[in-house]
């Protein structure tokens, strides 16, 4: 026994001088607590972030070099308990991660679209068939996790929990890059908090001092990795992702998300939003209802699908601007929708899901035009003896559902839904 524990301690130190860090190194006999003490203020409970074990420093690994005849020697390399304690908690999570991206098809299918995690460019790396930015820009989430293993960023502990700021910009290198943490936050694989800190004088921020003025600060956004569990994927991550699928979204905005999931939602996910944002939410859930309301009532926009076969963003966009001229001459709150607000409708037509019910109850579809489907949109002119319109292949409209050819790959999400 006393060799093996021996021969035990020798690969542990093997480990640690070759900096291969694995979550097994931690758990053997050779590992103890320091008895060294930080000693810290106390702070208010009602503070976000608290390390919850302060009391230990580092670890102890202690590597004895003895034999039956000699005296033994004993060798010690401190370890800071936070490292270990956070490679713990990111592979655990990943493992459970792996687990149900194994289990679970909608999971897999949101962890892909938004880069999340995606095994076939792990295997394209392990292959050497694809450089390392790509392996990363596919795999987010095992790119934020292992950058917070050796990078000195601030990290605390609060009731299993690791809490950091990260600049994030630092670890995303693909398009759209702020879209795969949106999703993170949204499925509760991160969660957004504002970090408290305490100025020197031990008052709170934003606390009242007897001038009267508050003590202002620019307080940073940091984000809490939780540790997850079976029931946290089972009750909250997986219908979430569920929803997520089906709902097929290409953008995520505060407005998105708040029109789709609410405003709490929202809110955890746009942790430091303004008032200004908020304010602009409000004007866009307007916009949104105003655009149900001419979807439904439009008498232009009736007759130009059954005379054309399709209506565009801008003919939406046109009756949007009619409607708040139409206001602003009574004397009405009104919005100033402008020609570059194309982009924003187009957005919410394809984003918003009770604009998208409107559209099914109306039986037209937002599309990307195919040649099959350009085919029968003139079919459909010639019959109605109408001028033939001008279209190519991949423009956007929203077209007759009947007049629609779908793709084999649109098909199969179709039929999935």
């Amino acid at each position: 026994d006393k060799k093996y524990l021996e021969k035990v301690s020798h690969r542990n130190l093997e480990y640690l001088s070759n900096g291969n860090y694995k979550t097994d190194l931690f758990n053997n006999l050779y590992i103890r607590f320091s008895n060294k003490t930080i000693q810290q203020p106390q702070t208010p409970q009602n503070i976000t972030l608290s390390n919850t074990l302060t009391i230990f420093t580092n670890i102890i690994f202690e590597n004895t070099k003895n034999t039956f005849f000699n005296p033994s020697k004993t060798y010690s390399i401190k370890y800071y308990y936070d490292r270990y304690r956070c490679i713990n908690l990111l592979n655990n999570n990943l493992q459970l991660i792996f687990k149900y991206y194994g289990q679970d098809k909608y999971f897999r299918e949101i962890c892909q679209k938004y880069k999340i995690l995606d095994h076939k460019y792990i295997n394209k790396y392990k292959q050497e068939k694809i450089t390392f930015e790509e392996y990363i820009g596919h795999n987010i989430i095992i790119n934020l996790f292992y950058y917070l293993l050796p990078n000195r960023v601030d990290k605390t502990f609060s009731q299993n929990q690791l809490s950091t700021i990260i600049a994030l910009n630092a670890l995303i290198l693909t398009y759209k890059k702020y879209n795969p943490f949106r999703v993170l936050y949204l499925l509760q694989l991160l969660n957004r908090r504002t970090v408290h800190y305490y100025n020197d004088l031990n008052i709170p921020l934003n606390k009242k001092l007897k001038s009267g003025f508050k003590r202002t600060i620019n307080l940073p956004t940091g984000f809490f990795i939780p540790k997850y569990t079976d029931e946290l994927f089972t009750t909250t991550i997986l219908p979430l992702a569920k929803q997520l699928y089906y709902m097929d979204l290409s953008k995520i905005t505060y407005t998105i998300i708040a029109k789709n999931f609410g405003i709490e939602t929202a809110d955890s996910i746009y942790r430091n939003s303004n008032t200004r944002l908020k304010t602009k939410s409000k004007t866009d859930f307007i916009t949104i209802d105003d655009t149900i309301s001419i979807l439904l009532t439009s008498s232009t926009l009736r007759d130009k699908l059954q005379h054309y076969g399709f209506i565009t963003i801008n003919d939406i966009r046109y009756e949007l601007q009619l409607l708040n001229q139409a206001r602003k001459e009574n004397g009405r709150p009104f919005i100033e929708v402008k020609d570059e607000d194309t982009k924003f409708i187009t957005g919410i037509v394809i984003n918003v899901t009770e604009i998208r019910k409107t559209l099914d109850q109306l039986n037209i579809e937002f599309v990307r035009l195919n040649p099959k489907t350009i085919e029968n949109i003139k079919n459909y002119q010639k019959q109605n003896k109408t001028e033939i319109t001008p279209l190519s292949n991949n423009q956007t409209r929203i077209v007759l559902r009947d007049l629609i050819e779908k793709t084999p790959k649109n098909t199969k999400k179709k039929n999935e839904r």
